[in-house]
């Protein structure tokens, strides 16, 4: 019994243990906010020591009793925080933004990824289309509730939508226990009881393609020792506004994955979409894959997906977005959750998040021309080191009201052209 309690377990997790664990698909990225920043940095305590030491200098010539005073007051009002700080005021607000939005961005490395993107993979069930709202019956033998308890059962170790779509339409609660359950990737799943074999997937993997079997929409099918049964019709329900979501994610290049057949090939077409950018029967392996060719092209590739069965694909892409019905949805290996009711601002997000960078230069530009300011004052002579300690913070909260007001601007501007 116990043994078969593990094997039962071993089936519903092996599978994403091998996805979640394969180190090489680990993400790494530079720390690094904005790299004009961490190129002043790198060079701004050296520069002040030496305008320090050529401040005394100049002083001695000049203004010998005042050497100290000088030396004080250019130390004193080269102040670093404001340019050590425009990334992160900027982030921070842009971050503060998007969770109002309901779109949850990890952490600011992330958002400033976000500016980066130029291929957008999307995957189909629970992304594009609903993964709880559809329209299933099943067409064949009827069902009996043992059977239908065996298929529960055989569905319960199974992380695909369609799967979990099923489980809701049989509302079973008598599940017997299987041996021998196992999923294979791509295919199926499958488990013995009372020395017959169930069988539920792919219309190959059963062993039997039937001639009423009309593919307009998703199909799980279904056999017990190799004898077809009937399968499970499901036919999805696409979000509102996909169109013009992909219209305004222009100039970003999109691809379409599923793990399904080609049935729904016409509905993603009349969304705008190109034959080529729609590539069907993925299983997550072959997914992890097309991202790693996208990448080996160049490409920043943002990955959105739903549930386990995208978590390779996600920790592979450069940044992975998971799109969940409610923000207390665990994903693993997801950069950022956004809620799917708020999916057709995406679009938005992207253009907010690349207009702020814009904010960081002006943040520098003026954390810059405060510095030089304050030094020329303070090289003649006309600053001492009381008045350059009460204007040292002003340069930090003039980028904190650019930051905060910029951010809260960009977005107004954004929204009402949307």
């Amino acid at each position: 019994m116990l043994l078969d309690q593990y094997n039962h377990l071993n089936a519903d997790q092996s599978f994403l243990m091998q996805l979640w664990q394969d180190e090489k698909r680990s993400k790494s990225f530079s720390s690094s906010l904005n790299p004009l920043t961490q190129k002043i940095s790198r060079y701004f305590t050296p520069s002040i020591l030496l305008l320090a030491l050529l401040g005394g200098l100049y002083a001695y010539q000049k203004h010998p009793d005042q050497i100290f005073e000088v030396v004080t007051a250019i130390l004193i009002v080269a102040c670093p925080c404001a340019l050590a700080l425009s990334s992160p005021f900027v982030y921070g607000n842009l971050l503060h933004y998007f969770s109002r939005e309901q779109f949850y961005v990890k952490n600011a490395s992330v958002a400033n990824r976000l500016t980066r993107i130029n291929h957008i993979v999307f995957d189909k069930t629970g992304t594009l289309s609903f993964a709880d709202i559809r329209k299933i019956r099943f067409i064949g033998k009827k069902l009996s509730e043992k059977t239908k308890g065996i298929i529960t059962s055989l569905l319960q170790s199974s992380s695909h939508p369609l799967g979990q779509a099923v489980l809701a339409y049989l509302k079973t609660k008598s599940t017997p226990l299987l041996l021998n359950q196992k999923e294979v990737i791509g295919a199926g799943v499958e488990g013995t009881f009372d020395n017959q074999k169930y069988r539920l997937g792919s219309a190959k993997y059963v062993g039997h393609i039937p001639q009423e079997w009309n593919p307009t929409g998703s199909s799980i099918h279904f056999s017990i020792d190799g004898n077809y049964q009937g399968y499970f019709k499901i036919e999805s329900q696409f979000r509102n506004g996909l169109k013009k979501l992909f219209q305004k994610l222009a100039p970003i290049s999109i691809s379409v994955l599923s793990g399904d057949s080609d049935h729904e090939k016409t509905i993603l077409l009349s969304f705008g979409l190109t034959p080529d950018t729609l590539h069907f029967n993925k299983n997550p392996f072959e997914k992890i894959k097309f991202i790693e060719q996208l990448q080996d092209k160049g490409k920043f590739v943002a990955m959105l997906g739903d549930g386990l069965n995208d978590s390779g694909a996600l920790k592979k892409s450069d940044m992975a977005i998971a799109v969940a019905p409610n923000r207390g949805l665990f994903t693993p290996a997801c950069d950022a959750i956004l809620l799917q009711d708020h999916l057709n601002r995406l679009p938005v997000f992207i253009k907010i998040a690349k207009r702020s960078q814009f904010l960081i230069l002006i943040c520098l530009v003026c954390s810059l021309a405060y510095n030089i300011i304050g030094l020329s004052f303070a090289f003649q002579a006309l600053l001492t080191p009381l008045v350059a300690a009460v204007l040292m913070p002003l340069s930090s909260i003039s980028v904190l009201l650019i930051a905060t007001l910029g951010v809260h601007w960009i977005s107004i501007n954004e929204n009402s052209k949307n």
